[in-house]
């Protein structure tokens, strides 16, 4: 049976908008800080993770309830993840064996996020997202959009609630043809500036191949090289033959020495996410469209 325990839960600045309907803007300044202390979830008893803090916090232009909510900018930071995954040994002996050879038995870590919003254009930018863990990687998600706004989420949150109050059933036509709807308007209004995910190895990467490698057999250069060699075949199966130069050499690069792996996406006009999805249809042009690069330990 699991337990969670959550200490020292703080709101700051909250801000409770006047009038029966509250808009999107609005909704975006309820609360300028969300902080607490060390959370925990015990299990049978025995401790699986804790985190030491976390905390929530945004900065608004101007300051809610003096004007129309120009743009704001936040961030968000969890320190001290702290995991156990030593109970795996009496569920599943064979992964829990596989979990200790790659170094995951204890996890430490933090997550954190930085991002900017204007509400004018809507341009929605998270320059980090990263979840960083000692002794095994770093994964960053980094993104920036455009037509994010206060206007298209009312309009999408209208169209829900309209949806809702005919009462379809989930899985009716009309439930169907109305969230297709509000996914069109999604892709239509929003624009795709550029977008990237990267990769540090901190040993992860190193010890999944010596792991692979022992599991068949064989000694890690012969894995490394049937992987490198099998690559070209597998990407060709897209039917993309831009895909196998972008890729291959990158990706045998970090085959051979683990370090870093990037994949970014930047068009060279920004385009909304509805050209995008139409593009998809021929996916050599979708792949010169989005500017994509792969670059590896760097």
């Amino acid at each position: 049976m699991g337990h969670l325990t959550l200490q020292d839960v703080r709101l700051e600045g909250f801000y409770l908008p006047a009038g029966e309907t509250i808009s999107s803007d609005a909704v975006l300044q309820l609360v300028r800080a969300i902080k607490t202390g060390p959370m925990t979830v015990t299990r049978d008893g025995e401790q699986v993770a804790s985190v030491s803090s976390m905390e929530a916090v945004s900065s608004f232009n101007p300051q809610p309830g003096t004007g129309p909510l120009v743009d704001l900018t936040s961030t968000l930071e969890i320190s001290g993840i702290d995991l156990d995954l030593s109970s795996m040994q009496d569920e599943d002996p064979e992964a829990a064996a596989d979990i200790e050879a790659l170094g995951l038995t204890q996890v430490q870590g933090d997550v954190s996020q930085s991002m900017s919003w204007s509400m004018a254009d809507g341009h929605l930018v998270v320059d980090k997202f990263l979840f960083d863990f000692a002794d095994v990687g770093a994964l960053d998600l980094r993104f920036d959009l455009l037509g994010v706004t206060p206007a298209l989420m009312d309009k999408l949150g209208k169209a829900q609630a309209a949806t809702e109050a005919q009462g379809y059933a989930p899985d009716s036509k009309e439930a169907q043809a109305a969230q297709m709807m509000m996914g069109m308007e999604l892709l239509q209004g929003v624009t795709l500036v550029s977008a990237s995910i990267s990769y540090d190895d901190a040993s992860l990467a190193d010890k999944s191949l010596d792991l692979y490698a022992q599991k068949q057999g064989v000694e890690r250069a012969q894995l490394v090289e049937g992987l490198k060699s099998s690559l070209p075949q597998m990407l060709a199966g897209t039917g993309v033959p831009a895909l196998a130069d972008l890729v291959t050499a990158p990706v045998s690069a970090f085959l051979d020495d683990p370090q870093s792996l990037e994949i970014a996406v930047q068009p060279a006009s920004p385009a909304t996410l509805l050209v995008l999805t139409a593009a998809a249809a021929n996916p050599a042009g979708l792949l010169s469209m989005l500017g994509l690069t792969v670059t590896a330990n760097q």
